[in-house]
């Protein structure tokens, strides 16, 4: 349980970590282009596709927490 839940944290904060970086680039370094390729949208390193996957990761880490509570008897 506990490397289940280590591993489920780890993913939601890097989702977290991930949108943060995306939002600081576009908010607040307006020298930095976002191109356009393919559908995608590219802000430095990161393209959109990683957005696109954030929800149903942090679904799945989400489950898997929740999860663990009830084995815990916490919710």
């Amino acid at each position: 349980m506990i490397h289940v839940a280590t591993a489920a944290l780890t993913s939601l904060a890097d989702i977290l970590r991930d949108g943060y970086r995306m939002r600081v680039i576009a908010d607040y370094r307006p020298a930095v282009l976002a191109i356009v390729e393919d559908k995608r949208v590219r802000l430095e390193d990161k393209n959109s596709d990683a957005a696109r996957n954030w929800n149903k990761r942090a679904r799945q880490a989400i489950g898997n927490v929740v999860s663990i509570w009830r084995k815990l008897g916490l919710i």
